[in-house]
């Protein structure tokens, strides 16, 4: 397990904990291993092994006959198709050994100031209002489902550091800061950057559905972009034959307008 402190006030009161699972057991690609799994194209954690480059490496044959991996690449891969017809089963999951953890350091004042959700949690009847017996700070433990980088991001804007914000981010980074800005509740404090980095992307919604597309969608809701929202959502209408998939993105259908919602449906 990694540790990382990040100070976004030196001497703050506040400890938020961000668990970050390990990249590397999720991984789709497998190049020491000779093979590459595009883990888009697995469904139901089954895949067309015909498309697989089988693995030929007698070392790693060996170990699999074993019990054993010889290379750590391997449980990047779902599953992954040996030259004697047997398949590496890798571990599933995030294991406390793989997962990093993200320290920010804040200040109380300035997050509860920003988000109605953290004033809630931090001030409310919860343990979390109650100083830590270990370092006397309040200790946030959040779920691990947010970007570490786009989180320092919105942290260093709450706590007015303009001067560490980056000028530029791509539709990724975009959306991971609208997903994280939408939990905590704190558009305000980044409505003026959002709209900057939306200006500089010039935003044009892809013409199918796709990631990008959610994210546009994700990220016109959050910061009320309206334009790239009328574009996105007819996008999306124009292109939907079915419930439109999310990627995993916290898109409420709540957050889209009744027109919208008539004439698509948002997977749940």
């Amino acid at each position: 397990m990694s540790h990382n402190l990040i100070d976004i006030v030196a001497d703050g009161d506040t400890l938020i904990i961000l668990p970050v699972g390990d990249s590397s057991d999720t991984g789709g690609s497998v190049s020491d291993a000779g093979a590459v799994v595009d883990e888009e194209s697995v469904v139901d954690g089954e895949k067309d092994w015909a498309d697989v480059e089988t693995i030929t490496d007698p070392k790693v044959i060996a170990n699999q006959e074993t019990g054993t991996t010889a290379n750590e690449s391997i449980r990047a891969a779902k599953r992954l198709k040996l030259s004697d017809g047997s398949h590496a089963e890798p571990e599933t999951g995030t294991t406390e050994a793989s997962q990093e953890i993200f320290h920010f350091r804040v200040s109380m004042r300035h997050l509860v100031l920003a988000s109605p959700r953290a004033k809630a949690v931090l001030q409310g009847p919860f343990k979390e209002s109650t100083p830590h017996e270990s370092d006397g700070l309040l200790h946030w433990q959040l779920a691990p489902i947010f970007d570490p980088t786009a989180f320092e991001t919105v942290m260093r804007i709450v706590h007015a550091q303009n001067k560490k914000v980056p000028e530029e981010v791509t539709l990724e980074q975009l959306a991971n800061i609208a997903a994280i800005v939408d939990d905590l509740q704190c558009q305000e404090s980044v409505d003026f950057f959002a709209s900057l980095w939306a200006k500089k992307l010039a935003i044009k919604p892809p013409e199918e559905i796709n990631v990008d597309l959610a994210r546009c969608i994700l990220i016109s809701t959050v910061f009320g972009l309206k334009g790239l929202y009328e574009s996105s959502t007819l996008q999306a209408i124009l292109s939907s034959t079915g419930a439109m998939p999310v990627f995993g993105l916290p898109i409420s259908p709540d957050a889209l307008g009744e027109d919208i919602r008539l004439q698509i449906a948002i997977e749940s």
